[in-house]
Order: C-alpha cells, then sequence, then structure tokens
C-alpha cells in the first residue's frame, strides 16, 4: 500500500518542528521552545491515528477472498510445470480450475482438478503446489513432441 499524503505530510512537518526546535535551542533562548514542542505532540497524535487507521484498513481487507496461482517450469525438465496457488485472505478456501488445454484445435482434458471436476481446499493464508507435465497433454490428443 502507497504511504498517505497526509501521513507523509505529517512526517515531514515534524522533522521540520525538530529541526526549528533544534535550531531555536541552540542559537536562542526562546519560549517557543514549550509552544514547538506542544505541537509537534499533537502532530505526532494525528501521525499515530492515521497510521493506526490505515494498518485497520489494510487488516479489514484480509477477510476479502483472494488467491493467487502461477505456473512454473522445472528446471531440469521444461515440459514440466509446477502450479502454486496462494491463499491471501483469513478465510479458507476450496478453489477451482479450469485448463482449457488445447492440441491444433482439439480441446485435451487433464480431468482432476485441472479440469474443474475436484477442488484444491486451502487454509487460511496458506499455499499449496501440484504439477501437470505437456507431455500428457500431447499424449492425449495422440501427439508427441516430435509431430
Amino acid at each position: 500500500m502507497k504511504l498517505p499524503r497526509l501521513l507523509l505530510t505529517l512526517v515531514c512537518i515534524l522533522i521540520l518542528l525538530g529541526v526549528v526546535g533544534l535550531s531555536f535551542r541552540l542559537f536562542s533562548n526562546y519560549q517557543i521552545l514549550g509552544d514547538i514542542a506542544n505541537f509537534a505532540l499533537v502532530l505526532t497524535l494525528a501521525a499515530v491515528l492515521v497510521y493506526v487507521y490505515y494498518t485497520y484498513l489494510l487488516a479489514k481487507d484480509a477477510w476479502t477472498l483472494s488467491a493467487s496461482f502461477a505456473l512454473k517450469a522445472y528446471p531440469a525438465d521444461p515440459y514440466h510445470f509446477a502450479f502454486l496457488i496462494q491463499n491471501h485472505s483469513k478465510v479458507s478456501l476450496n478453489c477451482w480450475c479450469n485448463l482449457n488445454a488445447t492440441v491444433y484445435g482439439q480441446a485435451v482434458s487433464l480431468g482432476g482438478f485441472y479440469s474443474g471436476q475436484s477442488s484444491f481446499d486451502l487454509q487460511s493464508f496458506g499455499g499449496g503446489n501440484g504439477h501437470f507435465d505437456t507431455r500428457d497433454i500431447l499424449a492425449k490428443a495422440n501427439r508427441n513432441l516430435q509431430r
């Protein structure tokens, strides 16, 4: 999440007040230091309130159902793919997949999870993985890597 402008402004003003207060303390003996300290305290409390509010928004957003997946080829076998799935919410999820594989226009069904026949159950903030091989897809379409 990007830092809110209000929080950034408050932090910049606090730094500026710190520099001004330090320079007044070093170069003069004005009574204004107490006022600067009080104002800095109020701004610090405001910055803490803004920070707490945005922390609340992040925590509340974790209840939104969200999952992601990635396909990654194995380094030793470029035709074999790992299917990595991650749950980003506080709720357990039943994830479904329908891999629409086609070979020269012919639809190929892998069965199970990859054909939407079964779900992959993920616990909150959990992950899992699976795999499939493109040679199996080609074999089901009566093809191979050579033809």
